[in-house]
């Protein structure tokens, strides 16, 4: 199978040849510059042959063209600190006005799809990040306190500019298709967590927005992932989403383990590695053990291998390959024999 192929037969529920995997981390110094953010998502992308390119651009892309300024540093471990937000009280959510996606910052990265799809070649699925509206919405607000505040206490202010970035990012998710994505990596980041919002909070200023730009794109993507950061998520609450793939933590105790996502959504589970072991050569045989337990509880079916979120920069080079390498030696007859066990007998 090429990539293409194997991600194609995971989405169905068939046992691919073997597992998929992909791991994705920034590159602060490359992501300044376009044309430098497409070269170095290539070169990634060759050094480790994944099953799966997600174009993982500067985090604070989203906020930018909106007139967020932020400082870079030409390092390769030091992201970008925020120096002006839009949004200094809740009477601007009101001036807030869409953005014409191909222009921008946001049309230079539409430039950075069109550059990778190039440069991988259309057998290797892509797939985008975008963060969902109330992600985007934080990021204008300067903190997450202050965001939190004006929900609290002017709701309806909120509401007025999450409509604006909803309206902006459809348009720009629809563009990113053209410009050849498979789909979105559609991020709630922390703000699909019980750490941040209440259930309620969720429903209200998030799930509607969410959903409506997901609908937006539903039955023209080919591989669409949902993103849940960290703690606490709230994939109870986005097992409905239309997307085809959900990514989220799967070594914290307090989320579901996928086996159980995957049983009460038929959608496949993205992970199954702690990302924060990657910096450490000596916890390369954890990680090895933490893609076996994965493995064995989903048995290959509707899962992907990779990490809970973005590996680190300073993430170890020999991990990487070691758990590459590892796949491709898990054996296919292996995956049908255990499928076989598991399934009722007359």
């Amino acid at each position: 199978m090429n990539h293409r192929d194997r991600i194609d037969t995971i989405i169905t529920g068939e046992l691919p040849d073997r597992p998929a995997v992909s791991f994705w981390r920034h590159h602060y110094r490359q992501e300044v510059k376009p044309e430098d953010l497409a070269e170095i998502t290539v070169a990634f992308q060759r050094e480790y042959d994944w099953d799966l390119v997600k174009v993982n651009p500067r985090s604070m892309y989203f906020s930018e063209d909106w007139g967020n300024r932020y400082r870079f540093f030409d390092e390769d471990h030091r992201k970008p600190e925020l120096t002006a937000h839009r949004i200094r009280s809740a009477a601007d959510w009101g001036r807030l006005e869409p953005l014409d996606v191909t222009a921008g910052v946001l049309g230079e990265h539409l430039g950075v799809l069109r550059q990778v799809r190039q440069g991988v070649g259309p057998d290797v699925p892509m797939i985008m990040t975008v963060f969902t509206p109330l992600s985007i919405a934080a990021q204008l607000a300067g903190t997450d306190e202050a965001l939190l505040d004006q929900i609290r206490t002017a709701p309806e202010r909120v509401h007025a500019g999450l409509r604006v970035i909803t309206e902006t990012f459809t348009e720009f998710a629809r563009r990113c298709l053209e410009a050849g994505c498979d789909g979105p990596f559609y991020a709630t980041t922390h703000w699909g967590t019980r750490t941040t919002l209440t259930d309620d909070e969720f429903k209200e200023f998030s799930r509607p927005y969410d959903l409506q730009l997901l609908g937006a794109v539903e039955g023209r993507t080919r591989f669409h992932v949902l993103h849940v950061c960290g703690a606490r998520s709230m994939l109870d609450l986005v097992l409905d989403y239309p997307v085809q793939a959900l990514s989220w933590d799967m070594t914290d105790g307090t989320n579901p383990p996928p086996e159980e996502v995957i049983s009460h959504s038929y959608k496949v589970a993205v992970g199954g590695l702690s990302q924060e072991k990657f910096r450490d050569p000596d916890r390369r045989q954890d990680l090895l053990a933490e893609a076996d337990r994965a493995y064995r509880a989903t048995l290959g079916r509707k899962w992907v291998l990779g990490a809970g979120c973005v590996v680190p920069t300073d993430t170890d080079p020999g991990t990487l390959r070691a758990i590459r390498d590892a796949v491709d030696r898990w054996n296919p007859q292996e995956f049908i024999e255990r499928a076989e066990q598991t399934e009722p007998k007359p």
